[in-house]
């Protein structure tokens, strides 16, 4: 078990062109575009908020609303 808080979006609001976008991604280069060391790779606050990268989280989640 992590001892991490679970990622959540800096806002609540998402830009449904970017979802629409990263919905035509594969899920392994959504997830390699995530890795630390890539231009726009996630990035988040200790406690879980995410900055950087919280669209394509949204897309990887299962039961993801577009």
């Amino acid at each position: 078990m992590s001892d991490r808080p679970p990622l959540k979006p800096l806002h609540p609001e998402l830009i449904a062109l970017k979802l629409e976008i990263f919905a035509k991604v594969s899920t392994e280069d959504l997830k390699k575009s995530l890795a630390p060391g890539q231009e726009h790779c996630l990035k988040a606050r200790l406690d879980g908020t995410m900055l950087d990268g919280h669209h394509r989280v949204h897309v990887l989640r299962p039961g993801a609303k577009m």
